[in-house]
């Protein structure tokens, strides 16, 4: 980093609609967890999975 090296992100985000009888109004991001972590390298991409607790 810092030679001159070009870097992208490209993200997808998902998730299901809020539901205010299931889900509690909150807009803060509490943790990223370990469950279903997925960090893998293919050819020249590093692609990531990672599910945020809110």
């Amino acid at each position: 980093m810092g030679g001159g090296e070009a870097f992208k992100l490209k993200a997808s985000i998902s998730g299901e609609d809020f539901d205010p009888k299931r889900h509690e109004n909150k807009l803060l991001i509490k943790a990223a967890t370990y469950h279903k972590l997925r960090i893998e390298k293919i050819d020249d991409t590093w692609e990531i999975d990672v599910i945020f607790d809110i």
